[in-house]
């Protein structure tokens, strides 16, 4: 199965304001099957599973499975114009932000997204929890992160720049480690640096 497929529908159900189960209801698709493909659990799910979830979340299946552009922002799936924004290297990211002429990107990166001013792109380069290494991320500055946004964030008085999942919890946003070897318990927001939302992921490169 494609490694970035259940993060991708995850933020679909997200966008479309629906949960596992409304989407099995809708596909026709059992409810232990349809979760199964969300948590990662199901190897190769076919182009006749596929086809009725992408019809559902309004996407090509290709960019439910990651192959074409995707953007999943709260400006919804209306195209928009495509435009380049700098592809940085992750040691760099905190030096653009404070000025974006100070950095020479690696190269630049066309994307369709909505995005706001100063937003750049990031390289994953390890396997993440549903991240493959190799996929293009596009980061937005300008979006506060949501429950189970994924945003790139630094924690303060450290140099390592991460990904981590938001989540809210009795109105508190904490930060999980898409690392499964970690284990780490979710962090609080104030210990961080934010720098912004992922708001669409690109085919591996």
């Amino acid at each position: 199965m494609p490694k970035n497929l259940p993060i991708i529908i995850s933020e679909l159900l997200k966008q479309e304001g629906i949960t596992v189960a409304e989407l099995s209801r809708r596909t026709g698709i059992l409810d232990p099957v349809l979760r199964k493909i969300c948590n990662g659990e199901t190897s190769n799910p076919g182009i006749n599973t596929l086809n009725p979830i992408a019809k559902q979340l309004k996407v090509t299946i290709g960019q439910l499975i990651g192959d074409e552009p995707l953007c999943i922002n709260n400006t919804g799936y209306s195209p928009a114009k495509w435009q380049n924004v700098p592809l940085l290297s992750w040691d760099t990211i905190s030096k653009f932000q404070k000025d974006s002429n100070a950095v020479t990107p690696i190269e630049l990166i066309q994307t369709n997204a909505h995005i706001g001013e100063h937003a750049f792109a990031l390289k994953i380069e390890e396997d993440l929890e549903h991240m493959l290494s190799g996929t293009i991320i596009i980061v937005d500055p300008n979006i506060t992160p949501e429950n189970k946004d994924f945003v790139v964030a630094q924690k303060k008085g450290q140099k390592d720049t991460s990904i981590k999942q938001a989540i809210v919890s009795d109105g508190e946003i904490l930060f999980r480690s898409l690392i499964k070897e970690l284990r780490l318990p979710p962090t609080k927001l104030k210990e961080f640096e934010i720098f912004g939302v992922i708001v669409q992921y690109q085919k591996n490169r």
